[in-house]
């Protein structure tokens, strides 16, 4: 399946703006902003979402159908969780601003520009050039398990989650618990030319991975 985006705006909507799962996307020119806060499944045991974009790996019968994203010239503003969230999946993204991620007051407690999320059965990768994360709540950009490179890029004016007041930082860098056990790769994160600023916490935070400045 593919998808072709452009010159588009989307607004309040709940759960996701776009959300693209074993599928591949393109999407230009266009503006994501002003997601609802999605909470109907939490009684079923499913976080609050408002995401601006959903990139992910669709899992059925225990095979795993690819996923992968194309941003371009894009603004992703006012969301919640998560301005573009990407599950063992690829994404190139370029001129692109993301823009307002809040945290949730409770349930999880990050509102991150960009969260990679990846492991060693369903890899995830991130590739980001000339764009701008600003005004996250927890971390600009969330690598956990995954990888990513960052060209010419501006990460600025991170502050704490809403709850607890923790994080509050540029880029994060995580491996997943499992990944030595399993043979993975450790996440890492490649700053090219790039600025991290007004942190509330640190610039760059190492948990157990690989960082290149």
């Amino acid at each position: 399946s593919r998808l072709v985006m452009r010159e588009t705006l989307i607004e309040r909507g709940g759960g996701a703006g776009v959300h693209i799962e074993g599928a591949e996307a393109v999407i230009e020119d266009t503006v994501i902003r002003d997601m609802v806060r999605a909470t109907d499944g939490v009684k079923l045991g499913i976080p609050p979402q408002g995401y601006g974009i959903v990139v992910a790996q669709e899992l059925t019968r225990g095979l795993s159908v690819e996923a992968s994203l194309t941003l371009r010239s894009s603004v992703i503003a006012r969301t919640w969780g998560a301005g573009l969230r990407l599950f063992g999946a690829k994404a190139v993204v370029e001129h692109t601003t993301i823009d307002a991620t809040a945290s949730f007051a409770s349930g999880p407690c990050y509102g991150h520009g960009v969260r990679v999320i990846g492991d060693s059965v369903h890899p995830a990768q991130l590739t980001m050039t000339s764009s701008t994360i600003a005004n996250s709540e927890g971390a600009g950009l969330h690598v956990l398990g995954g990888n990513a490179i960052v060209n010419r890029s501006l990460i600025r004016a991170t502050t704490a989650s809403a709850c607890g007041g923790v994080w509050g930082d540029g880029v994060a860098v995580l491996s997943q618990p499992q990944a030595s056990a399993q043979g993975a790769q450790p996440a890492s994160v490649r700053l090219q030319d790039s600025f991290v600023r007004d942190s509330v916490r640190a610039g760059a935070a190492l948990f157990h991975g690989a960082l290149t400045l």
